[in-house]
Order: structure tokens, then sequence, then C-alpha cells
């Protein structure tokens, strides 16, 4: 009798773990369209993740600061492969647009903030390349932008629909979120990196 009910007490504990196992979160993002389930919201009891991968993350990062306030010639998707390893924020803009200028010093911030532990990348996007690189150097960014003449490297990585977008890569170089359109605060952008950007 003692065996019998110890049998059943196990199978009971079993059949218990995996009712639990088939329970899903719901995932759903509210804020943003991800090209995957988007992790939780940071919390203030959560440790900050400010390790990031590869030996070579300073270089990199100050290899994608290397050209800053300046509008060049690239590819943005070499440039992302190039920097593997750590998160990028890749902002699309022009000259022409008002909502860009405005989010402008959310991202200069910002960019000073996580200097250490995200790449910035801008990339102009069907502009003018005179006016791109006049507004650049006045508006001493602190990152480097790809001329994109015709729109067609921001629709390779998702954008290149509405000015301004933002698209964040995750530190192994996976798309992470396109976020048409302009932050409505400098706070709502700092949730964007810290949850699509820094969180694994």
């Amino acid at each position: 009798m003692t065996r019998t009910r110890s049998v059943a007490a196990t199978a009971a504990v079993l059949t218990a773990i995996a009712i639990a196992g088939c329970g899903g979160a719901d995932e759903s993002d509210p804020v943003a369209s991800s090209s995957k389930p988007a992790p939780e919201q940071p919390t203030a009891s959560a440790a900050p993740d400010t390790a990031r991968p590869g030996a070579g993350v300073s270089a990199l990062l100050a290899a994608s600061r290397e050209n800053a306030g300046k509008v060049i010639d690239g590819d943005i998707e070499k440039t992302l492969a190039s920097l593997k390893g750590v998160p990028v924020v890749v902002k699309q803009w022009a000259s022409w647009c008002p909502q860009c200028e405005r989010e402008f010093p959310y991202f200069q911030e910002l960019a000073d903030k996580y200097s250490d532990e995200v790449a910035f990348v801008g990339l102009n996007a069907r502009d003018d390349r005179g006016a791109a690189e006049d507004y650049s150097a006045e508006a001493d960014l602190k990152f480097p932008s790809i001329f994109d003449s015709d729109g067609s490297q921001s629709a390779a990585i998702g954008a290149g629909r509405s000015w301004p977008t933002t698209v964040i890569f995750d530190a192994q170089g996976n798309r992470a979120v396109v976020k048409p359109g302009a932050f409505g605060s400098i706070d709502e952008l700092d949730e964007y990196i810290r949850r699509f950007a820094l969180t694994s």
C-alpha cells in the first residue's frame, strides 16, 4: 500500500509540472512592432545588463563613432555586420523632416549615456546630400550617418516608409524592433534602448 501511494503521489507531481509548463505568457507588445518576442519591461529591481559580449567591443564602438557628425558613403548592412557583438540603434532621418530634428537631442544625449554599450548610426534617406551634410555639421551629431539617396538601404533593414524611423539591432545582429515615427520623449527612447538593445 505504501509503495502504491508513493507511485501515485509521484505521478500526481509530474502531471502538475506538465500542466504548469503548458501555460504561455502574454508576449504582445503594445508600443512597437518587433521581429521577435519582446522581453519583459525593465523593472527597478532588475540588475542592469551592462556586460556586453566580445573582447573587441571598445574597438567596435570607437569605429562606429569614427566619422561622428559626418554624412558618409557606406552600406548599412555591411556596417551592421561589422558591428556584430554590440547593439546598434539606427536612426533614419532627413534634413527636411521636422520630427527628425525634434527628436535628435534625445539621440544625442543617449548616445553619450550609452557610449560604452551601444553603437548609434544615422541613415540619411531620400535627402539632398548638401543639405544633409550642412545639417549634420550644425547639429554636431555624435554618430555618423550613411547617405541613402534612394531609400533602398532603409528598406533593406525594414525602414523607409516614414520619417523618422528607428531600427534597433541586438548584440547578435538580429533586428529587435522597428519604430516608425518620432519618439515623444527621451524617456520613451531610453526605454526602447534598454528593452530591445540591452536585453538579450
